[in-house]
C-alpha cells in the first residue's frame, strides 16, 4: 500500500480507497480464511479420503465468498458502501472494482493454505519454509515490476491486487508440488475415523467467529468515523488515519495470527516431548511475545522510528501524523495479549474444544 501511495497525488483519497477495499474484503472473508483452512487440515485430515472432502469443503466455501464479492463489486448492491461510508462516486467505483477483482483470492489462497497445513503436520518444515520464501519473493517482485508500468499512475490499486494473486498462485503451485512429492505416498487411503462435513463446520465456525470479531474492529471504526465527520475532506483524513493505524502493525499482526496454526501443527505432529505439557512450546511462544513487545515499544514510543514509519513509509502528512501519534501508543501491550490469547486458542483447537 505504501509503495503505491508514493506516486499518487491525493494520498488521503488513495488511502480511503485502499482502506475500505481491504476492510470490506477482510470482513467478508472472515469465514473461511487461509488460516482456518490450514488449521482445519492440520487437526482433521488424516487420509486421502479426508483430503478430498476437505478440499471440496474449502472450494465450496471459497466459491460462496467469491460470489458475494462479485455481487458487491458488479451490482447496485455495492451502493450500500457509499451510503454507509459516505464516499464519492469516484471512490465507490474504485472500491467496487477492487472488491470484484479480489473474488478468486479466497479460492486460490485457501486451497494452497489447506495443503500447506497438511505439509506442516507431516513435519515437512523445510519445504514449507521454501514455499513461504518464494511466496514472499514473488509478491514483492511483482510489486516492484508493476511499479515500472503505467498502472502506478492510472490505477495503483491494481498493484497490490495483482501481486496478491501472483503470490497466492505461487503458494498454491508449491503446495501442490509438496503434495505430489511427500503426501501422496504418506497419506493412507482411508483412516479409522471418517471425516464428515459436520466436523469441519464444527471446527472452523468458532475460528470464523474469532476472525469476524477481529476483522469487524476496523470495519465498525471506519463506519463510525465516516458517519460522525461532517465534511468530505475531514472524513477522508479521518478514514486515512484509521487505515494507517491498522496498517502500521500489519506485519506484526500477520506474524502473531500464525501462532494458533503453529501450536496446532506442533501438537498434531507428535513433536510434544512431554506427556502433559511441552515447556519448549511455552518458551518459544514467550520469546515471540517478548520480541513482539519490544518491536511494539520501538514503534510506539521511540519518536524517530515512529516518524520514519508514518511520514516516510506511509507518506502521510504532518497533520495526519499528529492525529495518529498518540492513539498509536495504545497498541503497546497488544502483542503480549494477542500472543498468549492465540496460544491458548491453538491448544483448544488441538483438543477440538
Amino acid at each position: 500500500d505504501s509503495l503505491s501511495q508514493t506516486y499518487t497525488q491525493d494520498i488521503n483519497k488513495s488511502l480511503v480507497v485502499v482502506s475500505l477495499t481491504l476492510t470490506i474484503g477482510n470482513f467478508l472473508r472472515a469465514y473461511l480464511t487461509a488460516g482456518q483452512a490450514s488449521q482445519g487440515f492440520i487437526i482433521l485430515v488424516n487420509s486421502k479420503v479426508d483430503l478430498k472432502k476437505g478440499i471440496i469443503f474449502v472450494i465450496c466455501n471459497s466459491s460462496i465468498i467469491a460470489g458475494i464479492f462479485l455481487v458487491i463489486g458488479l451490482t447496485p448492491v455495492g451502493y450500500v458502501i457509499q451510503v454507509l461510508f459516505r464516499i464519492t462516486n469516484e471512490e465507490l467505483e474504485e472500491i467496487q472494482f477492487g472488491i470484484a477483482s479480489l473474488c478468486l483470492m479466497s479460492v486460490i489462497l485457501n486451497t494452497g493454505s489447506a495443503i500447506h497445513g497438511l505439509l506442516l503436520k507431516k513435519k515437512h518444515t523445510s519445504f514449507c519454509l521454501l514455499a513461504e520464501f518464494l511466496r514472499f519473493i514473488s509478491k514483492f517482485g511483482s510489486i516492484f515490476s508493476l511499479m515500472a508500468t503505467p498502472l502506478i499512475t492510472r490505477r495503483p490499486i491494481l498493484i497490490p491486487i495483482i501481486s496478491a494473486y501472483v503470490s497466492a498462485l505461487v503458494y498454491l503451485i508449491f503446495s501442490f508440488i509438496g503434495y505430489k512429492i511427500y503426501l501422496i505416498n504418506e497419506l493412507p487411503v482411508e483412516s479409522t475415523k471418517t471425516l464428515t462435513y459436520h466436523q469441519m463446520v464444527k471446527l472452523t465456525l468458532p475460528l470464523g467467529f474469532q476472525q469476524l470479531i477481529e476483522k469487524s474492529e476496523s470495519f465498525i471504526l471506519s463506519l463510525v468515523v465516516a458517519q460522525l465527520t461532517p465534511s468530505e475532506s475531514t472524513r477522508s483524513m479521518a478514514l486515512a488515519n484509521v487505515h494507517v493505524l491498522h496498517a502500521s502493525f500489519y506485519p506484526l499482526r500477520r506474524i502473531l495470527v500464525s501462532i494458533a496454526t503453529m501450536v496446532s501443527a506442533y501438537l498434531a505432529s507428535g513433536s510434544n516431548s512431554s506427556l502433559h505439557f511441552d515447556h519448549e512450546l511455552v518458551i518459544c511462544t514467550s520469546i515471540i511475545a517478548f520480541v513482539s513487545f519490544m518491536i511494539s515499544i520501538s514503534m510506539c514510543w521511540i519518536t524517530p522510528i515512529t516518524r520514519v514509519i508514518f511520514l516516510y513509509l506511509f507518506h502521510i502528512s504532518v497533520d495526519n501524523f499528529n492525529e495518529v501519534y498518540y492513539p498509536v501508543k495504545l497498541y503497546t501491550f497488544w502483542p503480549i495479549i494477542q500472543t498468549f490469547a492465540l496460544f491458548s486458542f491453538g491448544i483448544l483447537l488441538h483438543k477440538k474444544d
